[in-house]
């Protein structure tokens, strides 16, 4: 099944350009994703009324 959760970050901690190198990965992905459902939100936005329906009532949370 693998290596434990703990074992993988003792060898993560352990090697500093890995742990540098997981963390921008990290970020990336985090990025990425906001983009993405930001992209995906604005294609589905309805604009017509902003006060009656905002963007919260339309099921927007980015």
């Amino acid at each position: 099944m693998g290596l434990p959760w703990y074992r993988v970050h003792t060898v993560v901690l352990n090697d500093p350009g890995r742990l540098i190198a997981v963390h921008i990965m990290h970020t990336a992905l985090v990025a990425g994703w906001a983009g993405s459902m930001a992209l995906y939100e604005l294609a589905v936005f309805d604009p017509s009324d902003p006060v009656l329906d905002p963007m919260w009532r339309q099921g927007m949370f980015v």
